[in-house]
């Protein structure tokens, strides 16, 4: 008798561990499904996030590059050394057919080489802060080999741990032929008053 009620109540204290177990584990795996759960709720909404900001950068990337693209001035942004973009302006005006004419080249390459050390020490100063923006006339070469005259600013921004240069060209050829034109017909208009008045002068004497 006293065996069967030890054998008894040894089965029902291992049942009672057996069920402590099992209840320690359900308690655990319903933990974990509701951390999973939250932890998969937290993974959409990440996800919906990360996709709606990468939307958001998109969009402004596809505006800023609609905006470049269509301005009339030429433009283009060296990292030290080479030209990392140059937008459609910029293109027709250096008489590239296509971006990697120009992508990757160095910048010196579309001046004449007599403005090399000039360009050198300006960008210089403007990289290093210790100039503002400013405009200056500069020849520049297309890759045909022909020259144009050209207003040339220059500025800095700052990408990273480094600064980048942005170049504003703009095509003033046709207004300096024009302003040589002018300056030939009031050469003209100079001679010809300076003419007629010693022709007048000359008449005088011999009257």
């Amino acid at each position: 008798m006293t065996v069967n009620l030890l054998l008894l109540v040894g089965m029902v204290g291992s049942l009672l561990v057996l069920a402590w177990v099992f209840y320690l584990l359900y308690r655990e795996g319903s933990r974990r499904a509701k951390v999973e759960t939250a932890l998969t709720l937290a993974n959409r909404d990440l996800e919906r996030r990360i996709d709606s900001r990468t939307r958001e950068l998109q969009d402004k990337e596809r505006f800023l590059s609609a905006v470049i693209d269509n301005m009339r001035d030429a433009m283009f942004v060296v990292r030290p050394g080479a030209v990392i973009l140059a937008n459609r302006a910029c293109l027709t005006l250096l008489g590239a057919t296509s971006p990697e004419q120009v992508i990757g080249k160095p910048a010196l390459r579309f001046f004449p080489a007599t403005s090399h050390e000039r360009i050198r020490a300006r960008s210089g100063e403007i990289l290093s802060g210790d100039q503002a923006a400013r405009t200056t006339a500069l020849a520049i070469t297309r890759l045909d080999g022909k020259t144009l005259d050209a207003e040339v600013t220059s500025t800095s921004f700052p990408d990273g741990d480094q600064r980048l240069l942005l170049v504003m060209l703009r095509d003033v050829s046709a207004i300096r032929a024009t302003e040589q034109q002018l300056r030939q017909a009031q050469k003209m208009e100079a001679m010809g008053q300076l003419t007629g008045g010693i022709a007048h002068d000359f008449n005088n004497l011999l009257a």
